[in-house]
């Protein structure tokens, strides 16, 4: 899984379950790179910690499992460092991927736009992509 795919699961989740009775609420970014690249989530909805979510039984066929949990337990199995933490009323869990010099991100941004939050990227080529 991607940093992309990671942040992709994660958004998703906390825009579609961390805020049920649809309520005003956000999502904070915060986005470091020195020898990886660590990304800290932050929301105010209600306290969900992934990282005590039980993990799919990988071995039933796709039409026996159930719907939900397996992209925590891909970014769980790809990041080289997941954590959670409630911390002042807020939802915090960060991420964190090693990358050898020719995967890093060279540069990165946050914006929103309507309703979503995108993060811009672009690595040392100059290659963009991007999280919904």
């Amino acid at each position: 899984m991607t940093l992309k795919l990671a942040c992709d699961e994660i958004v998703v989740n906390v825009t579609s379950y961390a805020y049920p009775d649809g309520s005003d609420g956000f999502l904070d970014v915060d986005i470091q790179k020195n020898d990886s690249i660590v990304i800290r989530f932050e929301d105010g909805g209600v306290p969900f910690n992934p990282l005590e979510h039980e993990d799919p039984d990988t071995t039933l066929s796709w039409d026996e499992r159930p719907i939900g949990g397996l992209g925590i337990f891909l970014i769980c199995s790809t990041m080289d460092d997941v954590r959670y933490a409630y911390e002042n009323h807020k939802n915090v869990l960060t991420i964190e991927k090693k990358y050898e010099l020719e995967q890093t991100v060279a540069s990165y941004h946050l914006a929103r736009y309507r309703d979503y939050v995108v993060l811009l990227c672009a690595d040392h080529r100059n290659h963009t992509f991007f999280c919904l």
